[in-house]
């Protein structure tokens, strides 16, 4: 998982080992390499607006269509695809993160081979 952050200098050094990548697998053509590769970023903000926000604004950058789902997730998310790579934004709502951690508060708390759990 790749989580945004405007710093520029990061940002340059991403998109640098993105093309020290590609030319190393150009030149390196007897190596496997992946179908596809899926890139996602989270924007971050304080609230569910802000976020989604983020995400209509990197929609229309990449000239793609956001999708909200207001019903289920109350995930926000834009993709564009280059080729086999793909640029995805999500944000994720605040509702989804609380079930997610009530969830996870679960963790370790039941061992499939302890007698007593079943």
């Amino acid at each position: 998982m790749t989580y945004y952050d405007p710093n520029e200098f990061q940002a340059r050094e991403f998109v640098s080992g993105l093309r020290r990548l590609a030319y190393f697998l150009e030149r390196n053509r007897a190596l496997p390499s992946p179908l596809n590769v899926d890139m996602i970023v989270f924007p971050r903000g304080e609230t569910d607006e802000a976020r989604c926000a983020e995400v209509t604004r990197i929609g229309a950058a990449l000239r793609s269509e956001v999708h909200h789902d207001h019903h289920g997730s109350g995930h926000c998310r834009t993709s564009k695809s280059f080729g086999g790579v793909s640029y995805t934004a999500v944000a994720i709502s605040t509702r989804a993160r609380a079930r997610h951690e009530a969830l996870m508060s679960y963790d370790g708390s039941i061992h499939p081979t302890d007698a007593d759990a079943w």
